[in-house]
């Protein structure tokens, strides 16, 4: 069974692209000797999402939090060890560091700046 990777990120000055392309690079490598080689890493392309509002942001976290779940990889999303689920619900330090992210609470809230919408 192949399950899907999934990535939530904010690319500031880099563009996205670039950051896919240098993840995919560093990642495929560092796992080389754990997988067979017939298997890939990553799919060729990438689909990308912009989340514009809080809401968006919170159903594609709680979508990449369930996915292991979902998929039967383990009972509860608390237990697959690559997740940012444990810092969202208890603020359990990980082993990559997890940006905070303040909503005012209001799901509409824009994420992102732009000038020609009226807020």
């Amino acid at each position: 069974m192949r399950v899907g990777r999934h990535l939530l990120l904010y690319p500031k000055s880099t563009p996205l692209p670039t950051i896919m392309r240098l993840l995919k690079t560093k990642s495929t490598g560092a796992f080389e000797q754990f997988r067979p080689p017939s298997q890939p890493l990553w799919h060729r392309s990438y689909h990308d999402f912009i989340c514009r509002r809080a809401s968006d942001f919170s159903s594609k976290l709680e979508y990449i939090h369930e996915n292991p779940r979902a998929a039967g990889l383990v009972s509860h999303s608390a237990d697959w060890p690559w997740s940012s689920y444990l810092f969202y619900q208890t603020k359990t330090k990980l082993p990559v560091a997890i940006d905070e992210i303040d909503f005012s609470g209001n799901p509409n809230q824009l994420l992102w700046p732009a000038p020609w919408r009226r807020l």
